[in-house]
């Protein structure tokens, strides 16, 4: 025998687990409707404000390299005083940028071409601390021991070269510090510190003449 349709009632229609979870979501986006608005609306003016940061440190980093190009210009021209005001400018108005932290290399430089070794020194130093000095490390790094050495302190000068030599990663460069603590270690008097170091370097492949020529002097200068 055939069995009686099963009439579905409006009831068991309500109990429907697939209708029920779907009412539970309307019911839920109804009662949280003004929170999920304002996640919205959080997300998208932080969106907003993340886009105008960028495209504002970008205006911001091309204004500087502008203004660093305009003063290696006047360093150029030898007009020196309109560079370090230029310099300075770029510091001051445009800091934690990149040309802001070469500015302080070559401010540095130019303070200790007039013999301003304490303003020098205060220049290079903020320039070795900055994220972007891996540019002109080794430069400063030589300066800033020359630095030491017109203020007669040697060891410290010394230790600079070291300090820089423990992140240098470029073969011209380490030989060029390696060079440098060699004349800093023939006058301090450790000649036999001075001779190692010049003779792993003229044991060397690829030096430069110009490197080469150093070497050979200061090891003229050692054997005396």
């Amino acid at each position: 025998m055939l069995k009686p349709k099963k009439h579905i009632t409006q009831k068991e229609i309500q109990k429907d687990p697939l209708l029920e979870t779907i009412d539970n979501l309307q019911s839920k986006v109804e009662k949280n409707k003004q929170l999920y608005t304002k996640v919205v609306v959080g997300a998208l003016l932080v969106l907003g404000l993340t886009t105008f940061l960028v495209r504002n440190n970008r205006v911001n980093n091309a204004a500087a390299d502008t203004a660093l190009g305009i003063a290696l210009i006047s360093i150029d021209k030898g007009d020196y005083s309109t560079a370090s005001f230029q310099l300075e400018n770029i510091i001051n108005d445009f800091e934690s940028t990149s040309s802001a932290d070469l500015a302080n290399y070559y401010l540095g430089k130019q303070k200790f071409d007039n013999n301003e070794l304490d303003m020098a020194q205060k220049y290079i130093e903020s320039y070795l601390d900055s994220k972007y000095s891996h540019i002109l490390h080794t430069a400063a790094s030589e300066l800033l021991a020359d630095i030491y050495i017109k203020k007669s302190n040697i060891d410290f000068a010394i230790d600079t070269i070291n300090k820089s030599l423990k992140v240098c990663d470029a073969p011209f460069n380490c030989r060029s510090l390696k060079l440098k603590k060699a004349l800093f270690s023939i006058e301090k008097g450790e000649t036999e510190a001075a001779n190692k170091i010049l003779t792993e370097i003229l044991e060397q492949n690829d030096l430069s003449q110009g490197q080469k020529q150093i070497a050979e002097e200061l090891m003229g200068k050692l054997m005396g």
